[in-house]
């Protein structure tokens, strides 16, 4: 009995090691490490659909206001913004910011490959303003604006999802 609880340990350990070899693919036997493709890991930016988004009423009314700290930025300066509540309701949004660029007319949200949105939440409440930033470093030259999607509480569990749209502003890569 001992032999055949002994024989099971083993089979166990065996079958262990055998599926966590099979999950460091990036490793050989002898611990070094593999080299990562060339193209792996690089960001690159990429261009997204026509934009279809548009300023809430409460943007136009100037109630809820995004606001750049200047015009024109180069190689790789924070974007500086201002985001104002003189709504009613409590503001609710995440820094998931992004950018749009402007093609031949026609908005277009930019992605970034290989990378990741950092998991925070800000709020703001009726009659107050947050200062905020986010990073132009690789960007290339265009006509940028900054988009935040916000949701306004509106009462118990009642949410309304609006976008704030920035201003165009420049950006020179070089």
């Amino acid at each position: 009995m001992k032999v055949v609880r002994i024989i099971k340990r083993f089979v166990i350990v065996l079958l262990a090691l055998i599926v966590m070899t099979g999950c460091s693919s990036r490793f050989s036997w002898n611990n070094s490490k593999e080299e990562l493709p060339e193209d792996e890991g690089k960001i690159e930016m990429v261009y997204g659909d026509k934009s279809t988004l548009a300023r809430s009423d409460y943007q136009e009314d100037g109630v809820i206001t995004i606001t750049l700290d200047k015009e024109d930025y180069s190689k790789e300066e924070m974007a500086y913004y201002k985001i104002e509540n003189q709504s009613p309701y409590k503001l609710e949004f995440g820094a998931d910011t992004f950018f749009e660029i402007n093609i031949e007319g026609a908005w277009r949200t930019v992605s970034f490959t290989n990378t990741a949105v950092k998991s925070i939440a800000y709020e703001l409440e009726p009659g107050s303003e947050g200062n905020y930033n986010h990073s132009t470093a690789r960007l290339k030259t265009g006509t940028y604006r900054i988009v935040q999607r916000v949701e306004l509480i509106t009462g118990d569990r009642e949410k309304e999802e609006i976008y704030l749209i920035s201003d165009s502003f420049s950006y020179t890569a070089n």
